[in-house]
């Protein structure tokens, strides 16, 4: 049964069977560190994946780089990790002549968790709410993101009900887990161009940084101006380019508006940048992976190139408003 004569075809037998299972457990070890590798860097695959997508738009791009921070950011809620920052995505505004005093007055209105760039933010909604009466009145914001300014405007100007649209989920999310305890405060994914809201309903509209993303801006308008109560207002902060604004002003009135007040506020959004500019990057060096972090950094972190658009005039930034 048994022979020394078959002991070297045994072990040539035993050593190919060996070699199989190294080579088997040494894949499975090459494949448990490149899944460990994708699935701590998913996100970032994930971006790059939709960077590179052949025949999308550059806002179609912006929108899923969007919604793929929103995932980012939303995780660490879950883990516990959550921080204020970044809740609010936009430029912020610097008034020259009374900064101190709005900063002091905004900084008493929140927690000291928020950063720096974000009180800027905030002086931004300060300032566009300034000039009409919100409190008691039925309030829109069409486009509010993670929901600071929401947040702000909805504590500090006390409407009846503040309805914040916004079309990502994953951003919705945050703002909800950020900002619940708001009683008037509620969110809700809507598109900007089909507003969920009867005809002469609404009081108030805000939108904030957000129409230059839209793909059809004048229905965008007709649908504000469908939804608002005769004399509501429309408070519309955006920037374009310095050659595209009269032709917004044509589908504005078109739209059945009365142009109230026009401020262009590119100076202050030019000096709001060099002063919170340093801090963007500190935001983003802390919470994102290398891709994101790499392109936050390009799109929002590169304070110098986004203030020199702005100071000289590339690129404007306007305040509207607006009367039905």
């Amino acid at each position: 049964f048994f022979s020394f004569h078959a002991m070297p075809t045994m072990m040539q037998e035993l050593s190919k069977m060996f070699s199989k299972v190294k080579k088997w457990w040494l894949g499975c070890g090459v494949a448990s560190i490149i899944g460990a590798v994708c699935y701590r860097y998913r996100l970032d695959l994930l971006a790059m994946g939709i960077w590179s997508i052949p025949g999308f738009t550059m806002g179609r791009r912006l929108n899923w780089w969007y919604e793929v921070m929103g995932i980012a950011d939303y995780q660490r809620v879950r883990k516990g990790k959550f921080a204020t920052k970044m809740m609010n995505m936009g430029f912020g505004y610097a008034d020259v002549d009374y900064e101190n005093t709005n900063l002091k007055r905004i900084a008493s209105m929140i927690t000291p968790d928020w950063h720096t760039y974000e009180t800027y933010c905030l002086q931004m909604y300060d300032y566009i709410t300034r000039d009409v009466d919100v409190k008691g009145k039925r309030m829109v914001e069409v486009g509010c993101g993670r929901g600071g300014g929401a947040y702000y405007v909805a504590s500090s100007r006390k409407p009846l009900r503040y309805s914040a649209l916004d079309f990502s989920p994953q951003n919705l999310k945050l703002a909800r887990a950020r900002f619940s305890n708001v009683q008037c405060l509620e969110f809700k994914e809507s598109n900007a161009m089909d507003l969920p809201f009867d005809a002469n309903s609404i009081d108030l509209v805000l939108n904030v940084e957000s129409s230059h993303c839209y793909p059809d801006i004048a229905r965008f308008y007709s649908e504000v101006h469908r939804i608002l109560c005769p004399g509501g207002f429309f408070l519309y902060a955006d920037l374009y380019s310095p050659d595209k604004v009269p032709g917004l002003q044509q589908k504005i009135q078109d739209a059945g508006f009365t142009i109230v007040k026009q401020e262009d506020m590119t100076v202050n959004v030019a000096l709001a940048i060099r002063r919170y500019g340093a801090s963007m990057v500190e935001i983003i060096d802390d919470d994102y992976g290398p891709y994101i972090r790499r392109f936050a950094r390009k799109w929002m972190g590169d304070y110098e190139a986004n203030a020199q658009y702005f100071e000289k005039r590339e690129t404007v930034y306007f305040l509207m408003v607006l009367q039905k």
